[in-house]
């Protein structure tokens, strides 16, 4: 699935994605300072025609247009790595969740389900409320990784899915005092395309990631 939220070699945040047609989009802005969490939140809207990412509950760059489409190259769904062994993430990530979503009316119910992930990070837990309740804008959680196990596989709250664990991904304490997956540079986790197949998500209207990184 050809999608992926990095920091880059210079130390810019980019969310860049392959289109069905190899197009390529891409957003890069921010320079994040170092040792400090920082959330992000890249929302694919096929319905306005545009792409978007957020970095600290700010809007980032310039939004892209958006056909509707992902790439779908077969490999897993990697966590701490663009593929295995190669563009390996030395950091943590905490409570990394996909949401699809009902088509934002404006910009206004976009920015407020931002904002709500934002602000949740003081509990992972406060991810269902936004589920549950389904306030407006309502957000339907399609699989959270809590990423608060202390070793092998993480396993998603929402539907159980596995995130295989690669190299023996470590853990530390994130965000709100939970644990969190602490990756060295030679360590990621794999979810399958057999255990979840992203083209679902891919297949609603619009659609979002996000996490917490440092």
């Amino acid at each position: 699935n050809d999608f992926h939220c990095s920091v880059s070699t210079g130390d810019d945040f980019f969310f860049r994605m392959y289109q069905s047609d190899n197009t390529i989009k891409s957003i890069t802005d921010t320079n994040p300072s170092t040792g400090v969490w920082h959330h992000i939140v890249c929302i694919a809207d096929s319905v306005a025609g545009f792409i978007y990412a957020y970095v600290d509950n700010v809007s980032q760059g310039t939004p892209v247009s958006y056909d509707g489409t992902v790439r779908q190259s077969g490999n897993p769904f990697f966590i701490g790595a663009y593929l295995a062994s190669i563009e390996m993430f030395d950091g943590k990530i905490c409570k990394l969740c996909f949401y699809n979503n009902p088509i934002f009316s404006d910009s206004t119910e976009r920015e407020a389900f931002v904002s709500y992930l934002y602000n949740s990070g003081a509990s992972r837990f406060l991810i269902y409320d936004y589920d549950l309740n389904r306030p407006n804008p309502a957000g339907h959680l399609v699989a959270v990784w809590g990423l608060n196990e202390t070793s092998g596989n993480r396993i998603d709250e929402k539907q159980t899915y596995i995130a295989v664990d690669n190299n023996s991904v470590g853990y530390t304490t994130g965000i709100g005092g939970h644990n969190c997956a602490d990756f060295d540079g030679a360590d990621y986790l794999a979810v399958a395309t057999t255990e979840y197949d992203f083209a679902q998500l891919w297949a609603t209207k619009v659609w979002t990631i996000g996490t917490w990184f440092k």
